[in-house]
């Protein structure tokens, strides 16, 4: 049997604000918008014990650790916001960690919104972790 890792809560204030401005076209009201965040980390090295590359550690750049996603709905009165919480392994390495996240229109599968977000090293007063971002622009 397996033995599991200890996991480290980490919540990481992750809010998205989608339309930046808040001003919401009336063509798109009422439509479901994908908001998806993948926390991924830079250098992960797996060492092979067995197979062609017995005893070779074979490095990948930003595999993705987790996915977060939900849907929202835009109403036109408000900016949408949405908090997505990830918990952190202990093995991981927390200065390689980035969060990639987009908002994708679930009909048309377009993006329409999209950031790639470092770790910040300094945290913040309720958290041990997070990421930040300047404010990502609706691209269309």
């Amino acid at each position: 049997m397996r033995q599991r890792t200890k996991l480290v809560a980490l919540m990481m204030p992750m809010l998205v604000a989608f339309p930046p401005d808040g001003a919401v076209r009336p063509g798109r009201r009422g439509r479901r918008w994908l908001v998806c965040a993948v926390l991924r980390e830079d250098g992960v090295v797996t060492d092979v014990p067995s197979g062609e590359n017995t005893g070779k550690s074979l490095v990948a750049r930003f595999p993705a650790r987790q996915t977060k996603y939900e849907f929202i709905e835009l109403d036109g009165k408000a900016t949408a916001t949405q908090k997505l919480p990830f918990v952190i392994e202990r093995t991981w390495n927390q200065q390689k960690l980035r969060l990639a996240v987009f908002v994708q229109e679930k009909r048309t599968g377009v993006v329409h919104q999209a950031a790639d977000l470092p770790r910040r090293s300094t945290p913040t007063p309720t958290t041990s972790a997070s990421f930040t971002s300047k404010t990502a622009r609706a691209t269309r």
